[in-house]
């Protein structure tokens, strides 16, 4: 997990357009139980469709929600263009 994320690839496609500014509730992912921590990317078109990626790294304690405060991981854990 330190040294950087292993590569991702799109492979749950999500057609859909979301206003800039705007939140919209995407499909569940289970996670097992046992699970500490998930990485993931959203790649994505702007209004010009030039593409974008999007990383991100997520705690999740024992309650299930998710926490944006993974430390001492690489940077590129959350990579955004």
């Amino acid at each position: 997990m330190r040294a950087g994320p292993q590569t991702v690839f799109p492979w749950r496609p999500f057609d859909d357009r979301i206003a800039a500014g705007a939140e919209k509730v995407l499909k569940y992912i289970p996670v097992p139980p046992s699970v500490d921590v998930v990485y993931g990317a959203f790649w994505y078109q702007d209004w010009l469709k030039q593409e974008h990626i999007f990383r991100f790294i997520l705690r999740i304690p024992k309650d299930g929600d998710t926490r944006t405060d993974v430390t001492g991981v690489d940077d590129s854990y959350s990579y955004w263009d």
